[in-house]
This record gives structure tokens, C-alpha cells and sequence, in this order.
């Protein structure tokens, strides 16, 4: 039960920083949480075996904004 709501408590901190970066962001202003959170769930990033390097696809321009406000390269 303690190992729980240790995790609960470090998922609330992490969440806090996210809502405290965000909340600069003035695109992410006009979102919703659900809809901040559903644009960061469906970003992924493609990796290949061998020599190749991992790329992150073509993002959306409220996708870019959100990883700007977070302090995140992604070029």
C-alpha cells in the first residue's frame, strides 16, 4: 500500500511541473487538460535496428508548441 501511494504522490509532482510549464504556453491556455494530454500521448518516436538513427515523425504545430513549453528539443 506504501509502494502506491509513493507512486501516486511522484505522478502528482510530475503532473504539477507539466501544468506549471503549460500554463506559459499561451496555445496551451485555449486547450483542455485531456486534450493537452491526449496531443503528448500520441507522439512517438520511430527507431530502427542497425546504423540508423530514431526519428520523431512530423509533429502538429500544437504538438511542437507543447514540447517548446515543456523545455524539450525535439529537431
Amino acid at each position: 500500500m506504501k509502494e502506491r501511494l509513493f507512486i501516486q504522490f511522484v505522478t502528482e509532482i510530475y503532473l504539477w511541473e507539466i501544468r506549471v510549464r503549460i500554463s506559459k504556453c499561451d496555445l496551451c491556455k485555449k486547450l483542455t487538460r485531456q486534450q493537452i494530454f491526449g496531443s503528448i500521448e500520441a507522439m512517438h518516436i520511430i527507431i530502427f535496428k542497425g546504423k540508423r538513427k530514431a526519428f520523431l515523425p512530423k509533429l502538429s504545430k500544437t504538438q511542437g508548441d507543447l514540447l517548446i513549453a515543456l523545455n524539450m528539443d525535439y529537431k
